[in-house]
């Protein structure tokens, strides 16, 4: 499962490591930055993945952002609630790639509807985790 953090909304994705495909779930609206989300915890409860993966924005000379900070500790609260590895992965351009995605589909008509924010955050979470898999199961 991979986790798109935003300090507003979450997007989540699962994937699967037989067919090493990831797929856009949902995005969690959160209240409050650093409370973890009883809709979250509920996704992780229902979908019982081994491990989240989180996306980590990195600058351009390979530093942490700014956001960067907050994703640690949103990860670390999270450890404290949940007994499954988290694992940080870089996601430079991941939603601007979903976005992209997004709109290919809306050109050739499989997708008709306006473009919201909570469809580029959880399409993001699925390219960061499509990312994960084809680097880690090859």
């Amino acid at each position: 499962m991979a986790l798109d953090y935003g300090q507003r909304r979450i997007g989540v994705a699962v994937g699967n490591p037989i067919t090493r495909n990831a797929q856009a779930l949902t995005t969690v609206i959160i209240s409050d930055p650093f409370t973890i989300s009883n809709a979250l915890l509920d996704l992780i409860k229902e979908w019982q993945p081994h491990k989240l993966i989180m996306g980590m924005p990195y600058n351009a000379d390979g530093s942490e952002s700014g956001m960067g900070k907050s994703i640690r500790r949103y990860a670390a609260l999270l450890s404290d609630r949940i007994d499954m590895p988290i694992e940080f992965i870089d996601e430079s351009y991941s939603s601007r790639e979903a976005g992209k995605q997004i709109k290919e589909l809306r050109q050739t008509g499989k997708r008709n509807r306006r473009v919201k924010k909570t469809d580029i955050d959880k399409a993001a979470a699925a390219v960061m985790l499509q990312r994960w898999m084809d680097e880690n199961y090859t």
